[in-house]
């Protein structure tokens, strides 16, 4: 678990630096330990080592600032910074008028969303599943309405009545479901 921890609460920073205070509160959730610091140290060597065995830590993935840490993270090397790249693009179109200018379909969000919601069971990161599970919501109910715009609202309908089963009182699923079943004739 400790050692889940560590690169968890650095992915969780999405590329920003991490106290080594922050860390340890992460692993040892208040209670931190004479020697905290060490063990973080050692935790990020061998995450390190883990990541890259041939680099030095000036070329690491995990970067040391003083006494914090961060994360190097780029659209192409994280798939939530990817996902928040493809949802704002969709946003801009829709809001350029590109009705065939979809956003990311429900697969690859619920692959954001399941990566996101897989690991341990800590305050900090039950917070960023919580933000993760919006997300995906938000991409299935964008790309629900760019099907419904775009005449297809047959399998529109069949999803929105099992996203509205799970999120009942979500008024723009509900909006969308009834407008789904009017156009189809239901």
């Amino acid at each position: 678990p400790q050692q889940q921890a560590v690169p968890a609460a650095l992915i969780l920073a999405e590329g920003t630096s991490v106290s080594v205070s922050a860390l340890a509160d992460a692993v040892w959730s208040g209670s931190t330990p004479a020697t905290a610091v060490g063990t973080i140290r050692t935790h990020v060597y061998r995450r390190r080592r883990a990541l890259q065995p041939a680099c030095t830590s000036a070329s690491s993935a995990i970067r040391s600032w003083g006494y914090s840490y961060s994360l190097a993270i780029t659209v192409q090397t994280c798939h939530l910074k990817a996902f928040r790249s493809l949802m704002s693009k969709a946003e801009r179109a829709r809001r350029e008028g590109c009705v065939r200018c979809r956003p990311p379909s429900a697969p690859r969000a619920g692959t954001v969303a399941r990566r996101g919601t897989a690991g341990p069971r800590r305050p900090q990161v039950d917070a960023h599943r919580h933000v993760l599970e919006h997300l995906r919501l938000q991409a299935q109910t964008d790309r629900l309405a760019a099907e419904l715009e775009l005449g297809s609202t047959t399998a529109a309908a069949v999803d929105l009545q099992q996203l509205v089963a799970r999120h009942s009182l979500d008024e723009r699923l509900r909006n969308l479901l009834m407008l789904t079943l009017y156009r189809s004739g239901r």
